[in-house]
């Protein structure tokens, strides 16, 4: 057997095939259904806090950045509630749930002004 019949792929060939089949495998995953919403869950996720020195502590422009963050998930999670409070039947509004629920609303808003008190400062 010669040396040009040995069937060795060269290294353009396997690139080709390593990536077709990476391509492949997130084709499978796409089509899961929990897959886009772990991959949503995953954008919104907050770093955990890590204890560093004082050399490599974020300055303050990025704790205002995670503030502005903070701040715009929290207005967003108060417009979903204002947009489905504002779709409830008048009988759900008399309601004790009703009570409840804007109680939430309410503690939602006063975080949303808290943050935003605490984002002046820096």
């Amino acid at each position: 057997m010669r040396f040009q019949e040995l069937a060795v792929p060269s290294v353009h060939q396997r690139v080709v095939t390593a990536l077709a089949r990476q391509k492949k495998r997130l084709s499978a995953l796409i089509k899961q259904p929990g897959y886009i919403t772990v991959q949503r869950r995953n954008l919104t996720r907050i770093p955990e806090p890590t204890s560093a020195s004082a050399s490599l502590m974020p300055s303050t422009g990025q704790w205002r950045m995670a503030l502005d963050r903070v701040q715009r998930l929290l207005q967003s999670v108060s417009d979903q509630m204002q947009a489905y409070s504002d779709v409830r039947s008048e009988d759900w509004h008399i309601g004790q749930s009703a009570e409840s629920f804007h109680e939430s609303l309410g503690q939602v808003n006063e975080l949303i002004t808290q943050v935003d008190d605490l984002r002046s400062n820096f």
